[in-house]
């Protein structure tokens, strides 16, 4: 009876341990090779709604009050789109003048407003923003002593504002996100009766966002 060298069964083996290994590395990387996740598309129309709080930067500036606004962009591509933002903010209360006075501050504003959403390979989306428009900013005066009221303007006036945030898909046509903006109001024109705000009347706000994607 003829026996099978030992050499030729320690080569057998060594042979089929190096295919069987080759294979399974191959097979591995193939499969994670195609795995490769693309930028969603953001979708032709953006409808957002932001609620969040704001407030003011002046000297003496006072509690800080809510927000909200609302917008429609439509998106020529993938990124930057064009629309119209509608808000309001209660941006200040109970502002203490040397006067014995307290002034509450209010403004809404229409803009026409740019976006640029850059869709990365994952579900975060970072965005930008910028309106152009129409502030109409409301200004209270109240004796601090009787509570009466004073005096109440209403300034209406070239604005804008800047905004940078990030939004996170929850869904294929449904995101989550945060972002904060800086306004400036024109104050040019009225100067003499905002109480000695300048130029200008800058606030800022940070709100949550839900923003829903269509085609």
């Amino acid at each position: 009876m003829n026996r099978i060298p030992l050499s030729y069964t320690t080569s057998f083996v060594r042979v089929t341990l190096f295919v069987l290994t080759v294979c399974a590395l191959s097979s591995a990387p193939a499969r994670a090779i195609v795995r490769v996740n693309v930028a969603p598309e953001v979708g032709r129309q953006v409808f957002q709604l932001d609620l969040g709080g704001t407030g003011s930067f002046e000297d003496f500036a006072g509690d800080a009050g809510f927000s909200w606004s609302a917008g429609w962009t439509y998106h020529a591509d993938n990124t930057l789109g064009f629309g119209v933002t509608i808000g309001r903010n209660l941006s200040e209360s109970d502002v203490f003048t040397r006067a014995g006075t307290t002034l509450d501050f209010n403004y809404s504003y229409v803009t026409a407003t740019a976006h640029v959403r850059a869709p990365t390979r994952s579900a975060f989306i970072p965005h930008l923003q910028a309106g152009f428009g129409y502030y109409n900013l409301n200004i209270d005066e109240t004796d601090f002593a009787t509570n009466i009221l004073l005096t109440s303007i209403d300034d209406g006036n070239f604005g804008m504002f800047f905004g940078v945030g990030i939004d996170y898909l929850i869904a294929p046509h449904l995101s989550l996100g945060v972002i904060g903006n800086y306004h400036f109001i024109s104050l040019d024109q009225n100067r003499d009766q905002t109480q000695g705000l300048g130029d200008w009347y800058d606030t800022w706000d940070i709100k949550a966002v839900i923003s829903v994607y269509t085609r």
